[in-house]
């Protein structure tokens, strides 16, 4: 997390956390409905790293001095553990792989709608911040479980987004990824504030980065339809 690097350098896990989410960030944004089964091993153990590291901060715990380490490694096993027994059971059930990749992108909606509002307002008191976060992953899990390509799209470039600019973040350090930590924690360690301007910008960039990555999607999917068909047809034309 962007708590882990301190003020005057990056720290080690802070570096291996911010080359992962940048890879993981730009595959989900511009391949997410391509690599299905790659993006949702991907999202299954987002979703487990970020349940398990919200609940381990929320607990108020004194995990010693090793707190960064403790909470990095096991949010990542909770992660790793998500994600298998999720492409376990979807090998049976497909909408469940269609639902987590939906919930991860709502999940990712609902924190970046949040990072806008002020803090001291009622929605950001524990009980009202997470019934919209939990509601809003419902609700966009439950429709890519339904309309299935054009939410897979929308929401595998959402995630993709936020997961690379919180990468980003890890070596900028211009709070975008302490947006996240005070949404989830309500400012356990970082006293949450207006928003400066660096965080607007990357915030701004994020939606961008998201619309873009949604474009490159469907052009690229269309593309290789088109060349299905073509190929297709090319075959039939020869027997």
């Amino acid at each position: 997390m962007a708590a882990y690097a301190s003020a005057t350098s990056i720290s080690a896990e802070a570096i291996i956390l911010g080359i992962v989410c940048i890879l993981i960030g730009l595959l989900m944004t511009f391949a997410g409905y391509r690599l299905y089964k790659i993006v949702l091993f991907v999202a299954a153990f987002l979703l487990g790293y970020w349940v398990c590291y919200t609940i381990m901060v929320n607990a108020n715990n004194d995990y010693g001095d090793n707190e960064d380490w403790i909470l990095f490694g096991s949010s990542v096993g909770a992660g790793l553990l998500t994600a298998i027994v999720v492409m376990l059971l979807v090998s049976c059930l497909v909408p469940l792989g269609l639902f987590v990749l939906g919930a991860l992108g709502g999940f990712f909606l609902a924190i970046w709608i949040l990072s806008f509002i002020d803090p001291n307002s009622a929605i950001h008191e524990d009980e009202w911040r997470w019934l919209f976060i939990c509601g809003m992953m419902l609700l966009v899990g439950v429709l890519a479980a339904v309309l299935r390509k054009p939410i897979i799209v929308t929401t595998t470039a959402i995630s993709g987004a936020f997961v690379l600019f919180y990468g980003i973040d890890q070596f900028a350090e211009t709070g975008f990824a302490d947006l996240v930590e005070n949404v989830l924690n309500h400012g356990r360690d970082i006293q949450p504030g207006p928003l400066s301007d660096a965080e607007i910008a990357m915030l701004s960039c994020c939606a961008a980065t998201a619309v873009l990555g949604i474009i490159v999607q469907i052009v690229t999917t269309r593309r290789l339809k088109n060349q299905e068909r073509s190929k297709r047809s090319a075959y039939e034309m020869i027997n």
